[in-house]
């Protein structure tokens, strides 16, 4: 035991435990999860640390988005009957997501985001990663202009749940965690196969900004992305995901195109042409979507083949081929 790299404890779980922070034993196993953990780098990123949230329970629900985006990614590490193994025909470490996705800060985390899920949005990670840490252009108090932190400079030195108990008590974080601190950890022994999706009938990426816009309460939103799901008029790549793709890039630059804004409205304009017995000037809606894809995707919505390219590139394994037909087997 002399040799270990934990000293005098046998493995890192025991040392946690031996620190006696909190005495709770769910708890010592949660801060070894990776959920607990990109939340601690999420806090020490920050420059105001701590600082950044407001109470315990911003901690807790951070977990409780992360598990949420979990279960959009539909993660696995068997396809087509096989095991997936990394590059030296080894088991792999992790499961690897079908979708990748990535808790995105609306006000950037870097520049003092606050580390809450009202500025938080589940989103693609490859437009995440093209914000980089630009801050949402739109005016201060918009709807998208995310969330500065206004607290007060508190550093993580040691650990995350030493820096929250010195701050908070240990009771209040034991309270705090107590609906989250049984996460369960992924067995990799197990075969997690990745089945076939339609995403004509059930389009990952709408069906996420849908889910998204309702968590924030964008309910206006919402009742847009119930029209253009059914859209027949709208062009934008295959089960108008693509419009998804451009309303989560909208979302994270503070919508300075104004194309939530005006999507916003789609429902309603629908409906006031139903009872004046006018049509819905369609052209209007598409030509907007059409320009924003051109600029920030340099893509031509109506080439098909470019726009399932594109789509795909949003996955591991390509749902469709360059036709639009399902290339994942149902198992």
């Amino acid at each position: 035991m002399s040799k270990t790299r934990n000293q005098r404890y046998c493995c890192l779980e025991h040392r946690n435990k031996g620190r006696r922070l909190i005495d709770d034993d769910a708890i010592v196993m949660l801060v070894t999860h990776s959920y607990w953990i990109n939340v601690e780098s999420m806090l020490r990123n920050n420059p105001l640390g701590l600082g950044s949230i407001l109470r315990p329970d911003d901690i807790a629900a951070l977990i409780r988005l992360y598990q949420r985006k979990a279960g959009y990614q539909k993660a696995y590490n068997n396809l087509n009957g096989r095991r997936v193994t990394d590059s030296k025909g080894q088991a792999l470490k992790r499961l690897i997501p079908w979708l990748e996705l990535e808790l995105c800060h609306i006000y950037p985390n870097s520049k003092g985001g606050a580390n809450t899920v009202d500025n938080i949005i589940i989103a693609p990670a490859s437009i995440n990663r093209m914000m980089k840490d630009a801050v949402p252009v739109c005016i201060s108090g918009g709807t998208f202009s995310g969330i500065k932190a206004a607290g007060s400079l508190l550093p993580v030195e040691s650990t995350l749940l030493k820096a929250l108990t010195v701050e908070y008590g240990p009771d209040a974080v034991q309270e705090a965690l107590s609906s989250v601190k049984h996460v369960t950890f992924a067995d990799l022994g197990v075969s997690r196969r990745l089945c076939g999706t339609n995403i004509y009938i059930v389009p990952p990426l709408l069906k996420l900004l849908k889910e998204e816009a309702m968590r924030l309460k964008l309910w206006s939103l919402c009742d847009s992305i119930t029209t253009v799901e059914c859209a027949n008029w709208l062009s934008a790549g295959p089960a108008n995901e693509l419009f998804a793709v451009a309303a989560f890039h909208a979302m994270l630059n503070g919508d300075a195109d104004h194309l939530l804004e005006v999507f916003s409205g789609l429902s309603e304009d629908l409906m006031e042409r139903v009872r004046h017995k006018e049509t819905l000037n369609y052209d209007y809606y598409q030509n907007i979507l059409d320009r924003y894809m051109s600029r920030y995707f340099h893509l031509d919505l109506h080439n098909q083949e470019a726009c399932n390219i594109l789509y795909n590139s949003f996955f591991t394994v390509p749902p469709l081929d360059n036709r639009g037909i399902s290339v994942i087997p149902d198992q």
